[in-house]
């Protein structure tokens, strides 16, 4: 029980619910906390009114153009363009807190957990780690968010097959012939990919 507790302390830290955006207004284009203090000057009026309506929306983050800022005044990443900011805001909120910015994908700080090679890339692996708790595929290697690259497999279907797989059966997957597990890595080598595929339902249960 405690190793599994241990197993799992990773993905808890990283899903923890988004925090409660604080109490926020304006005086004109100036954004203040609910003791006065500023956090944030704007060009506009309607620039300052329109963020009070994104932290509460986002659960504490807000644009200026194109960059994105929290409720601690703290800049959190600068995108290519002011709606690349506010998609990201209007994004599907997720266990992770991760969007994408283009190939990127991010998280609620604004850091860059990974670096895909394609746009089309990052919104796909958002899916897969939202499924599978934390596991994504980036081509042909297999990621975990909270441990990097895990397994640089055969194909790039062979990973997206591996992230079903492991999604359905407690962890194990197959590579070809090899079976492995998500935490503990390399388990045995089968005769034929056929039989690695065969043992998965009998592991899931």
């Amino acid at each position: 029980m405690r190793l599994l507790l241990l197993c799992f302390l990773p993905l808890l830290a990283l899903a923890q619910p988004r925090p409660r955006p604080e109490r926020l207004f304006c005086d004109r284009e100036t954004l203040l906390n609910a003791r006065g203090e500023q956090i944030h000057r704007f060009t506009y009026v309607s620039q300052c009114e329109e963020a009070v309506r994104q932290v509460q929306a986002s659960g504490g983050r807000f644009c200026d153009r194109d960059t994105m800022w929290n409720t601690r005044g703290e800049q959190l990443r600068r995108y290519n363009f002011a709606s690349d900011c506010v998609a990201a805001l209007n994004e599907p909120e997720n266990r992770w807190g991760l969007t994408c910015d283009r190939q990127m994908l991010v998280n609620r700080a604004g850091q860059t957990v990974h670096s895909f090679t394609f746009t089309s890339d990052c919104p796909v692996a958002v899916n897969q780690i939202q499924r599978s708790r934390g596991l994504f595929c980036d081509r042909e290697k297999l990621h975990e968010v909270d441990r990097g690259l895990l397994l640089r497999l055969t194909f790039a279907s062979s990973c997206t097959e591996a992230v079903e797989d492991a999604t359905r059966y407690r962890g194990h997957f197959c590579d070809r012939e090899k079976l492995h597990h998500r935490q503990r890595g390399f388990i045995r080598a089968f005769t034929f990919s056929s039989d690695c595929k065969a043992a998965l339902p009998n592991l899931g249960r």
